[in-house]
Order: C-alpha cells, then sequence, then structure tokens
C-alpha cells in the first residue's frame, strides 16, 4: 500500500520549527551525486543519481533536511530481458551535527525516503502484479561536513535505506518481505542566510598600561646659553675658505665655546669648535651655529654667505700643426687632468679649442672644434661623465701670441703656443662664451 500521506507528515513535522530556534532559520541548499547500490534481490543494477537538498537550522547543531534524486537502472525480468526504470526518491530526515573541529562536523541522521521506481508498473510474470513504483521505507545516514569559508561546504555522506514490506519479489522467490539499499553521496552545500561555520572570537585586548607616575617637581630654572658668531659677517662673499667663529657662555657651565657646533644648508656639518675653516661649495649657504648647556639646553645662530665659483685653468693640450690628434705629451696632460677629476668628482670642465694664425677664419674655427671634441672623447673614454664636460672652439680668435694675423712675423714653430685646447674647473658656467684673459 502505498502511504503518501505518512511521508507528507514526516516532512511537515521536520520542518516545524520549535518556539526557542535560532531567528532567522538558517537555509542551507546544495547539490550531490550518490551512488547507489540495491538489494541484490530486487533484480535492480547499481547506478548513479544526482539530486538536490534543501536543510533548515533549527538549532547550531540539529537541522532538517529534504533532499530528491533523479536518475536511472535497469530491472531484470524474466526471460534474460530488462527494462529500465526512473528513479525518484525523495527523502526528509533530522541530523544531528556535533563538532569535530573549528571547521568540520560528524553527520548522523534518520527519517523517512520514498523509493520511487517510475516504470516498475506492469505485470511481469512469476512476479506480483501490483503497481510498484512507489516504496515507504526508512533512511538514515552517516557523514562528514566540512566549511571551506563561511558560505561554502563539502560534504559526505554514507546513506542507507530499510524497506520494510518492498512491493516488488524478486524472480527467485527469496525476497523476505524486506530489502536494504545503500548509497554513497557526495556534494558541496551553501549556505543562503547564516554561516557554516562561526569564526572564533578574538580575544579581548590587554588591559590599558597603568597611568605613570607624577612626574617629580622640576629642576630649578636653567638659564639658556648665550651664543654670539664674531666671523663672517652676514652676508659676505668669499672666494676660498671661509673661517667660522664663535663664543658661547652659559651662567652655570661658564665658557663653553668648545661644544659650537656648524652646519650649513647645503654641504652638512662643517665641525665642532669655536673656530671652524671649511672649504664650501659654491653657491649660497646658510650656516647655523648651536651650543648646548649640561643641561641640553640649547640655543642657536646663523649667518647667511655666498661663496663664488673658483676659475681653475687645470691645464694646456698642444697639437702640431694643422692637426687635431694627440701628441704623446698631450695624451700625459690628459691622464693628469682625469686624474684630477676623479678626486673632485663634484668638478665641471670646459675644454676650449684653439688654433693659430695660419688659414682661412672657417677653417680654423672647424680645426678648433674638432681639437675640442678629441680631447672630450679621451675624457669621456676614460671614464669622466659626458654631463660633466662642456665643450667650445674659438678658432684664432683668442691667440696666446699674438701676431699679423694677414702677414705672421713669427714661426710656425714660435706659434705652437696656439695650437692648444684649454682645459677649465668652471663650476656650473660651462664653457665661456668670449676669450679668456
Amino acid at each position: 500500500m502505498r502511504k503518501h500521506l505518512v511521508g507528507i507528515a514526516v516532512l511537515t513535522a521536520l520542518c516545524a520549527a520549535p518556539a526557542h530556534a535560532q531567528k532567522p532559520l538558517a537555509l542551507e541548499l546544495g547539490g550531490f551525486g550518490q551512488f547507489n547500490l540495491f538489494d541484490k534481490n530486487l533484480d535492480l543494477d547499481n547506478s548513479v543519481t544526482v539530486g538536490g537538498r534543501a536543510s533548515l537550522h533549527l538549532f547550531k547543531r540539529l537541522w532538517a533536511e529534504g533532499d530528491i534524486q533523479y536518475g536511472k537502472t535497469d530491472w531484470a525480468i524474466p526471460g534474460g530481458t530488462t527494462k529500465s526504470l526512473t528513479l525518484r526518491p525523495w527523502a526528509a530526515r533530522l541530523v544531528y551535527a556535533p563538532k569535530l573541529a573549528e571547521k568540520t562536523s560528524l553527520l548522523i541522521g534518520g527519517g523517512y525516503q520514498q523509493s520511487v521506481y517510475i516504470g516498475r508498473t506492469e505485470q511481469v510474470t512469476a512476479q506480483l502484479a501490483s503497481k510498484n513504483e512507489y516504496e515507504d521505507t526508512f533512511t538514515g545516514l552517516i557523514g562528514l561536513k566540512q566549511c571551506l569559508n563561511e558560505k561554502w561546504s563539502l560534504r559526505g555522506d554514507i546513506v542507507g535505506v530499510y524497506a520494510p514490506s518492498p512491493n516488488q519479489n524478486s524472480t527467485s522467490g527469496t525476497l523476505d518481505g524486506t530489502a536494504s539499499n545503500y548509497g554513497l553521496r557526495a556534494g558541496l552545500g551553501y549556505m543562503a542566510n547564516g554561516t557554516c561555520y562561526t569564526k572564533p572570537v578574538p580575544p579581548p585586548p590587554p588591559p590599558p598600561p597603568p597611568p605613570p607616575p607624577p612626574p617629580p617637581p622640576p629642576p630649578p630654572a636653567n638659564v639658556a646659553p648665550v651664543l654670539r658668531i664674531s666671523a663672517p659677517a652676514n652676508g659676505a662673499d668669499f672666494n676660498g675658505p671661509v673661517t667660522f667663529t664663535a663664543s658661547c657662555t652659559d651662567q652655570e657651565d661658564g665658557n663653553i665655546s668648545s661644544r659650537v657646533s656648524w652646519r650649513s644648508n647645503r654641504d652638512g656639518d662643517l665641525g665642532t669648535g669655536a673656530s671652524v675653516t671649511k672649504t664650501l661649495t659654491a653657491g649660497t649657504h646658510t650656516v647655523t651655529a648651536t651650543c648646548a648647556d649640561a643641561q641640553g639646553q640649547q640655543v642657536t645662530q646663523q649667518v647667511t654667505i655666498t661663496v663664488n665659483e673658483l676659475l681653475v685653468r687645470l691645464n694646456w693640450v698642444y697639437f702640431n700643426f694643422d692637426q687635431a690628434t694627440l701628441t704623446r705629451a698631450g695624451r700625459d696632460t690628459l691622464n693628469r687632468v682625469i686624474a684630477t677629476l676623479n678626486e673632485k668628482t663634484d668638478w665641471k670642465v670646459a675644454v676650449e679649442g684653439h688654433t693659430d694664425p695660419y688659414g682661412s677664419d672657417e677653417y680654423n674655427q672647424r680645426l678648433s672644434e674638432r681639437r675640442a671634441s678629441t680631447v672630450v672623447n679621451f675624457l669621456t673614454t676614460a671614464g669622466i661623465a659626458a654631463s660633466r664636460i662642456s665643450q667650445k672652439g674659438f678658432g684664432e680668435q683668442c691667440l696666446a701670441l699674438d701676431d699679423d694675423h694677414t702677414r705672421p712675423a713669427k714661426s710656425r714653430r714660435e706659434h705652437a703656443t696656439n695650437r692648444r685646447v684649454e682645459i677649465w674647473s668652471v663650476g656650473e658656467r660651462g664653457a665661456s662664451p668670449n676669450c679668456r684673459r
């Protein structure tokens, strides 16, 4: 006898939430696949079904769930033939889920299942001629649930189904009025509302530290030192080293001029003492003198000075008549210049080419530029950065040994002084636009 109302009544009872359940009730949805092992006396081939599941969490560890499956199997009938049946069982059960770990729970459940075998209705010789598509059964499961995160979970179950009075007798006539089926099930679940597991509550913050003890009474008032810069004068200009002089006296410590420290806004620390002499980089410097007494009270004074760029002629490189190639002496001279530039890494140089008065102005201009380029190439090949070098050719405009340009009285040997490249340390100025005198 089919007992449809029995299953409906059980499902209704499982979904009825007690008054003290969590509000709102947590709803979990899921899907699964199941491998079914049928009682051999049912003459059904083992098969795979897929299904969906909905669970209503009544309490933290107890929920009611229902599922429905769909699949196909073959039914053996006399004569060695088979018939394809559609499987559509549905179940309702209660599940208890004791916690094994933070994200892992053991599942123990039981309830009602209606096993549905669509197509098992035809009369078959040596079998009961009754409609036997539906069987009312008891179902139980044991499984594990692993939360992947707060919403998703992975679940595996072993499901058992017990039919106390199956509608289908076996063809062999050995069925004793009961049948036991089993299933291996695996699937995913999703919490539509609520969470799969509760994150551990972080420990409370440590208590605030006790208030600090009251400060000791202040010492007697300390008189600040008196600092005076006696040199250089504010706004002074310099072309070389600068000497800074100051005095510092303190009511408690006496003369503490040796503690005066000096610092430039451009060059950094300059030293300590009543008098300090330094060679500063070109530009405007704000120099601060600082003096502190034994109690740590300090005073400062400032002076602003300007240091002019030094124009230094590093060397002259001489060339043969009408040539722009370096002589051995020229290379030796440039090697000394390179050594100087490697020591003075902040120096920039101007390379300025010149000629004697022989030849046209246009030719000599090009020759002077070639001579300057030869020197620049030698310097850069030796590792001097091109950004540190500027160059210019002056032709015969800047004769070191002057003469009548149209009818030179001096010999070519005497005019060798004019066949030169001058190398100057120029700071940021670059090559001169005019002859240097």
